[in-house]
């Protein structure tokens, strides 16, 4: 399918956080070779952002005036974390985006399969789940994309890279891994698709930029900094009772860490495997291996 679509105006919502502002520059690039055609950063701030059309601080308290601030947009791409939080806003969202006949809306899932889990019970994935169903009863396309493990978010939140030691559920299960900027480039390939193919597309796909097992990648980090990484094993149970009190709503700890001792138990038992089923072949990206990745943060 070709990606060129230079008439479109894409709104992102989220354009100044960790995801988010890596999509806007890549979305940028795409405005600049005329792959599509304008680019509104949407922000819950006053703020100005350079290289954009227009800057719009979303309205999420006045539905009339969300409605107007979506006018003429065509594509929607959400960088917000759905959560139980954030969940009435996004929804707002959608019924925004079908006031206005959007065409194409790829909401912020980036990340683990949740549907193929047996922790799919978590918070966050209930919202995200209930968000999607909703979007379903639109006429515009969603498209849903699941990139595995953030590897940017892997090797600097979820692994203990500064101590040399590697905390993780013991397993060989390969486990995907997409780059922010490989993220970046599938969502404004799609951003660019033809507005009269978007309805082809696939209503969800599977993509990721490295796809091996912890331990491989532990020995790719090693040849870089040419020093032994240590496997701490965590007995299982200990994250399982995390997730347990996650499910009641009992969990009083810190969320973050409880959201990595589910990704950790996601990660062990070889749900985020993509390498049989997978949408790589769909985008002319040079995806980043996580040997390229070390060489660039280990030397730079």
């Amino acid at each position: 399918m070709a990606y060129n679509n230079n008439n479109a105006t894409v709104l992102l919502v989220g354009s100044t956080g960790f995801v988010g502002g890596r999509i806007l520059n890549e979305l940028i690039q795409a405005k600049h070779n005329n792959k599509i055609g304008k680019v509104i950063a949407g922000v819950n701030h006053a703020t100005h952002l350079a290289n954009v059309d227009q800057t719009i601080q979303l309205d999420y308290h006045d539905d009339e005036n969300l409605n107007q601030q979506l006018k003429d947009v065509d594509v929607v791409i959400s960088a917000i974390s759905i959560t139980p939080d954030s969940l009435t806003n996004v929804d707002k969202l959608l019924t925004a985006m079908a006031f206005n006949k959007v065409k194409l809306y790829i909401p912020s899932e980036y990340g683990v399969d949740y549907n193929k889990t047996q922790y799919k019970s978590h918070p966050v994935f209930v919202a995200k789940s209930r968000h999607i169903e909703k979007a379903k009863q639109f006429d515009f396309k969603t498209v849903s994309i699941y990139s595995g493990l953030i590897m940017e978010f892997t090797f600097g939140k979820l692994l203990d890279m500064k101590e040399l030691e590697w905390k993780l559920v013991s397993s060989k299960q390969k486990v995907a891994l997409t780059s922010l900027n490989d993220l970046s480039s599938v969502i404004a390939q799609l951003a660019a698709t033809p507005l009269e193919d978007v309805n082809k597309l696939k209503s969800e796909l599977r993509v990721f930029s490295d796809c091996r097992s912890i331990h491989k990648y532990a020995r790719v980090f090693e040849d870089q900094i040419h020093q032994p990484i240590v496997l701490i094993d965590v007995n299982r149970a200990i994250y399982e009772k995390t997730f347990a009190l996650l499910e009641k709503g009992e969990y009083t700890g810190d969320q973050f860490e409880a959201f990595k001792a589910t990704v950790h138990l996601i990660a062990s038992e070889g749900s985020v495997d993509f390498t049989a089923d997978n949408d790589n072949g769909m985008f002319e990206i040079d995806w980043t291996t996580v040997d390229k990745y070390a060489a660039f943060i280990c030397h730079s």
